[in-house]
């Protein structure tokens, strides 16, 4: 068996497991190791404490189980305590240490953007209509394995997103490396438009914003240039959008 090794400047390399860790992991090769469900089941555990909340085909899915069976056989044997809890419909598990935690959790409101093959869209249950409907399954899950990035609204799956225009270049939309509190607004005519703000001195955070026009982005009176839109000494952080129709 193999495994990615190193680069190898850009060529990719590989290597055998037992090499890499320099000691042998082939179950035949160690008369000390334990029964592989067992192992499994180390690996579940471990996998619930980043993925609260995983149904029995989520794991499956991450680890490549061919067998649902065998999640269910592993699950009856970790070595920690789990509770059964429902969500959308779904049979899932979480640690039960964990369940104060999750239950003092205040949903997220507002968006985020997340790139392709996010962890969090890798590891959704697929084709479950609360979660995405099965219409749009194709758009997210697409051809050859890629996975498309997300705009989350609300904490759900709310749209696609790609970069666009000028927002390629060094430093993106801002055109700094230094961009705080970004936050995104669509007005009535479909325009995009990006509000951040940024450290112009040691004592001094403006606000600016730029409006995409369908392949740049432009500045609305000097929202890109100077003091940008706060215009003002000392610091203006947190911008906010709203939009309304004429």
């Amino acid at each position: 068996e193999l495994i990615f090794g190193p680069n190898d400047g850009r060529n990719v390399t590989f290597v055998s497991p037992s090499a890499w860790l320099d000691r042998p992991i082939a179950f035949a090769a160690r008369p000390d190791a334990g029964e592989p469900i067992d192992a499994f089941a180390r690996m579940i555990a471990r996998f619930l404490v980043t993925f609260p909340a995983s149904s029995r085909d989520m794991i499956g899915r991450w680890w490549g189980a061919a067998r649902a069976g065998l999640v269910n056989d592993a699950v009856k044997r970790l070595p920690v305590d789990v509770v059964e809890v429902e969500v959308d419909g779904l049979r899932t598990w979480v640690r039960e240490t964990d369940v104060p935690a999750l239950d003092a959790v205040e949903p997220f409101r507002g968006v985020r953007l997340l790139p392709g093959f996010d962890p969090f869209t890798n590891e959704l249950p697929r084709r479950v209509e609360s979660i995405l409907p099965v219409a749009h399954h194709d758009d997210v899950y697409r051809t050859a394995g890629w996975v498309t990035p997300l705009v989350l609204v609300d904490g759900r799956m709310g749209g696609t997103w790609e970069i666009a225009g000028s927002a390629t270049g060094v430093g993106g939309v801002s055109g700094t490396l230094t961009a705080d509190s970004v936050t995104l607004g669509v007005d009535p005519a479909g325009g995009i438009e990006v509000a951040w703000s940024h450290a112009t001195s040691a004592s001094n955070v403006d606000i600016y914003l730029r409006r995409f026009n369908g392949a740049t982005w432009d500045e609305l009176g000097g929202s890109w240039s100077g003091l940008g839109v706060s215009n003002n000494s000392g610091a203006s952080i947190s911008p906010s959008l709203a939009t309304r129709r004429h």
